[in-house]
């Protein structure tokens, strides 16, 4: 990891351990309280002091079991999320967590692999697993509340909201519209045949989005 100043200079570094096989590399660091953030390939949540890269807390949260290399694969590869004093984070055959900010404490945990980031809003959890279906849960303890798996290994990207709703791409090429309050299935479209890989993006009024193809869609609504 580097800290880079905002005239490019190079403030601190810290080295981290990279196992022989791991999923694509560290997650992105999300910055909260004067604390950098972020995840690596041996399944640690890891937070440093911004001023000067010392580390604060360490914590493991990934959980691999089994005898094959992909079975012990325990990569943190998503962006945390911070919210208020809990951070939230999940790895891939490991655990959907909520962690003290203040010294990295695991909250609650529940059984969960991803390696796709997640949505917190309004109190719950949207995650995709890797399988590809798609789960809500309460922040408070993570109480489940419901789980879509009618888009079962579609190689789904993660999930944005947008309009109040859960919106995902596919490889397929479509775009899938899903009730935050249910689950259910609002709307489903093909948009390009070649499919989706990167997640929309929402700017202002309007969700943007990336076939494979490298055409750009601009959706306004479903």
């Amino acid at each position: 990891m580097i800290y880079v100043n905002c005239d490019g200079q190079v403030k601190w570094t810290v080295a981290m351990d990279i196992p022989s096989l791991s999923l694509r590399g560290q997650s992105t660091p999300v910055i909260a309280h004067g604390a950098a953030i972020l995840g690596d390939d041996n399944g640690r949540l890891n937070a440093y002091f911004v001023e000067n890269g010392q580390i604060i807390w360490q914590q493991k949260i990934s959980q691999p079991k089994g005898t094959t290399e992909i079975d012990l694969l325990g990569d943190i590869d998503i962006t945390p999320v911070v919210v208020d004093d809990t951070v939230y984070a999940a790895s891939y055959n490991g655990n959907l967590v909520g962690l003290s900010l203040k010294n990295g404490q695991i909250e609650w945990k529940r059984d969960f692999s991803t390696a796709k980031d997640f949505i917190v809003h309004n109190g719950r959890i949207f995650a995709i697993d890797q399988e590809d279906k798609i789960s809500a849960y309460s922040i408070e303890a993570c109480i489940f509340n419901w789980k879509q798996t009618g888009l079962l290994n579609r190689q789904l990207t993660p999930p944005v909201l947008y309009q109040g709703y859960i919106v995902v791409g596919d490889a397929q090429g479509y775009i899938h519209w899903i009730d935050t309050l249910d689950g259910a299935f609002v709307s489903q479209v093909q948009i390009d045949s070649s499919g989706f890989q990167a997640a929309p993006i929402v700017a202002d009024d309007f969700l943007i989005i990336q076939a494979k193809n490298g055409k750009i869609y601009t959706l306004s609504r479903f």
